[in-house]
């Protein structure tokens, strides 16, 4: 019984080596939440009530003011935008129109919830944005600019996906 059972290990062994993987890591896959996270912040919740925002599983919330005509951008793309970010009390944190010129960086470069946040709006696009402080700066904030536990706020145009 015993050399029964290690002849069919063999065979099984053998006919495994020969047949072909097809598997292939794709940086660009997320894993969806499992659960949907609480939202807490009082912003947030009544935020989310408003016609036309719509509250990703993340607690990420987004509102398309126009729908753009192109893919929408992944984690391995770079994008050419033009942003306003401002804090919930509406003081304004950053601007690229301030600037007069296009932001450009990779997707894999901002703060989680930006990320997301600009993977549901395709290029051409312009929405608004709402990151809970989980999936921006949290605990710590960033310098004397963001305090921390803040909800984020962002209009995004999308001009290009590279």
């Amino acid at each position: 019984m015993k050399r029964m059972v290690l002849t069919f290990l063999l065979f099984a062994g053998i006919s495994l080596v020969g047949a072909p993987i097809d598997f292939k890591f794709d940086p660009n896959v997320r894993r969806p939440t499992e659960k949907p996270v609480i939202i807490t912040d009082p912003f947030l919740i009544e935020n989310g009530k408003r016609e036309g925002v719509e509250t990703l599983p993340s607690g990420v919330q987004i509102q398309r003011i126009e729908e753009g005509y192109g893919k929408f951008p992944e984690m391995s793309d770079e994008v050419e935008i033009d942003y306003v970010g401002w804090l919930p009390d509406g003081t304004v944190f950053d601007s690229s129109i301030r600037r007069g010129q296009h932001a450009t960086f990779p997707m894999s470069g901002v703060v989680p919830g930006f990320a997301e946040g600009l993977s549901h709006v395709r290029m051409g696009g312009k929405a608004r944005i709402w990151i809970p402080s989980h999936l921006g700066y949290g605990k710590k904030g960033s310098g004397d600019v963001i305090p921390p536990d803040t909800t984020l706020v962002f209009e995004v145009t999308i001009y290009e996906i590279k």
